[in-house]
Formats: structure tokens, sequence, C-alpha cells
């Protein structure tokens, strides 16, 4: 029987750190935050083009400004409005907080568009199963932008839509069984 100096590992617990370690490490793997981008936009005001990135500091005043949650940085720390933690009802206070010029004032009385929203038919319950109406009857006390088939399944009309997010928010549909709505939903915005 071999003798064991102080402070080493007996090869029992050493199998105990590398089994811990392994799996941890495989746990990290499968449970790890997704780094893709669900769909997003630019809050109201926002530059055009790269000029909006150029211009942006990064501050995140206007998130702070934001009532609604609808903005979130993304992981270049530009501000976005994807829908999924609020939406956008355009009160505007991101633009007064903009220290840098990024969201420029617009006109309150236009009717802003800042996006489209767009339905993942195959993610979409009401398109696979009866039932949810959840994004129709959101906007419709909004813009009235989501509208229903003779079968009850939602449409965006992009005539009316203006990429509030409204609709996203309130989807219940999460990307996969079993996986968490942060990361995708069966509505998305896309850019205009």
């Amino acid at each position: 029987m071999a003798v064991e100096q102080p402070g080493s590992l007996s090869r029992r617990d050493f199998l105990r750190v590398v089994g811990g370690v392994t799996g941890a490490s495989l746990l990290y793997l499968l449970l790890r935050p997704d780094k893709r981008e669900f769909g997003s936009v630019r809050p109201p005001g926002a530059l055009p083009g790269a000029g909006f990135e150029a211009q942006c500091i990064r501050c995140g005043k206007c998130l702070i400004a934001c009532d609604q949650n609808a903005i979130t940085l993304n992981l270049e720390g530009l501000p976005q409005i994807n829908g999924l933690s609020g939406w956008c009802n355009f009160s505007l206070e991101c633009i007064a907080a903009c220290p840098s010029g990024a969201l420029q004032p617009i006109d309150p009385k236009t009717t802003v568009e800042i996006g489209i929203a767009v339905i993942d038919e195959n993610r979409c319950i009401a398109w696979n199963w009866p039932g949810c109406r959840l994004c129709y009857e959101k906007c419709l006390g909004i813009q009235k932008a989501v509208w229903l088939d003779e079968e009850y399944r939602p449409h965006v009309d992009e005539s009316l839509c203006t990429g509030c997010a409204a609709c996203v928010f309130v989807c219940p549909q999460s990307a996969a069984a079993g996986q968490s709505k942060k990361y995708g939903k069966a509505v998305s915005l896309k850019a205009t």
C-alpha cells in the first residue's frame, strides 16, 4: 500500500475532481446562453446606416429612459428593440436622453416606423393549432397591423406595422420545445 504525501490527492479524490470538472463543462456547453441575436430594430430617431454605429457612444441612457423596457443592448453595446423585454410606445424619451445625437428628434405627430413584425408560421401556435390570438389582440389597441384570416391565423399588414414589438412581447411561443423564449418567439422584428 502506497503512503500518501501530505497535501496530495488520493486517486478517488482526483477522479471526483476530474468528473466534477467534466460534468460542469458539459453542463456549460448544453446550457450556455445562445449568442445569436434575435430579430431587432433600432430605437426611434436612429441615424441611418453606419452613422448610428459611429455616433452612438454606448452609454445606455436611452435604455434607462425607456419606460417600457423596450430598449436593450446588443452584443456590441448598441441599443436595440427586439420585443423580448418590452415594446416601444414611441414616448420618444430615448431621444431626449441621447447625448451623442445618434437618436435624432422626430415629429411625434407623424407615424414612426422602426421596423416590421414577421410571423414565423412554423413556430406560431395559431398557424399550427387553434387558439392563440395574443398578437392580434395586443395590436388591436395600438396600430391594428395584425389581422386574422378565416382560420384565425395572424398576418401582418406591413403598411400599418410600425415595428413597436408589442406583438413580439406578448407572443407565448418559444423557439423550440424546452427552450427559453428569450432566444426566440414566433414573431420577430426586421428593419425596414
